[in-house]
This record gives structure tokens, C-alpha cells and sequence, in this order.
């Protein structure tokens, strides 16, 4: 890295390089990799619920069966879209608290 030296202005060029750094950590790579890992966990409980209203409704017998499945499969994407909500402002707050503090 090039040394830090004021220029005639008095400006040292190389004196945000830190500060910099840091910004592009926390924007490249810390807040979209907490943004994935949300979305992983989210996609798997989908991928589970889905799994598990396909099964109802192969052992479903009349149409009541199948509104009863569908009914359920709505509830837990309400839930889930309420609870991934939380965990990523949660996950997001601490991610740019730990930013703050380093």
C-alpha cells in the first residue's frame, strides 16, 4: 500500500484508505452475506412446508382435505414471512452494529 503522505493542499489521500476499506467489508460482503443467509434459511422452510402439503394432499380423500391443506400451507407462510422479518432486521441490526464497533 502506498505510503501516507499530505499532498500541497494538506491532504492525505491514503488516510481514508481504513475507512474505506471497512465500508466496502460491510456493504460487499457482511450485509449481503446476512441478507443469503436469511434467504437460505427462509427458502428451507418453504422447501418444507411445500414437502409437507404435497403429502397432504396425496392422502387427501375430498375437497375438504384439500382446503384444510391449503389453508395450513397459508398460515405457516404467514408465520414464517412474519418470523423472517424479525430475524433478518435482528441479523441486519447486528451485522452494522458489529460494523459500527470495529
Amino acid at each position: 500500500m502506498p505510503s501516507s503522505k499530505r499532498n500541497e493542499t494538506g491532504f492525505d489521500p491514503m488516510g481514508i484508505a481504513p475507512v474505506m476499506m471497512h465500508y466496502w467489508r460491510v456493504t460487499m460482503f457482511d450485509m449481503p452475506m446476512a441478507c443469503a443467509l436469511g434467504m437460505n434459511a427462509c427458502m428451507t422452510r418453504w422447501i418444507a412446508h411445500q414437502q409437507e402439503f404435497m403429502r397432504s394432499l396425496t392422502a387427501s380423500r375430498d375437497l375438504d382435505d384439500v382446503t384444510t391443506a391449503q389453508k395450513k400451507l397459508v398460515a405457516e407462510a404467514i408465520e414464517d414471512a412474519q418470523a423472517n422479518t424479525a430475524a433478518f432486521q435482528r441479523d441486519l441490526r447486528a451485522t452494522l452494529e458489529a460494523a459500527r464497533l470495529n
